[in-house]
């Protein structure tokens, strides 16, 4: 429901036009009256490649996560535990590492939100 501080602006433009407003809103993940509303005073767009860069790097964070947890799974297992150390691997120094990416990666997300 629109603010009663609104009013409305009308304008009549062709179905493509309106088309081609509702499809770079959609893409920018805005309404139809936000778009307009920035573009007529001249207001700054969103980044819509910030919001993709976000998704990828949430993406990337569960990624991790899940290896971390597949990590530890093979830690309980007893014969992982026995052939790690054969062949020179560092699973819990490993484990560390995931957890500091994605304490960095969560960091970044906050400051690409704000």
């Amino acid at each position: 429901m629109p603010s009663k501080k609104l009013v409305p602006v009308i304008s009549h433009i062709l179905p493509q036009e309106r088309d081609g407003i509702d499809f770079i809103a959609d893409k920018l993940k805005i309404t139809r009256s936000q778009f307009i509303r920035r573009v007529m005073t001249g207001k700054e767009l969103p980044d819509h490649r910030r919001n993709e860069d976000i998704k990828d790097l949430v993406k990337i964070n569960g990624d991790l996560a899940r290896l971390g947890n597949l990590l530890k799974l093979a830690l309980d297992d007893g014969d992982f535990e026995a052939n790690q150390y054969n062949k020179g691997l560092d699973v819990p120094s490993l484990i560390n590492q995931i957890r500091n990416t994605q304490r960095d990666l969560k960091t970044k997300i906050k400051a690409m939100k704000s």
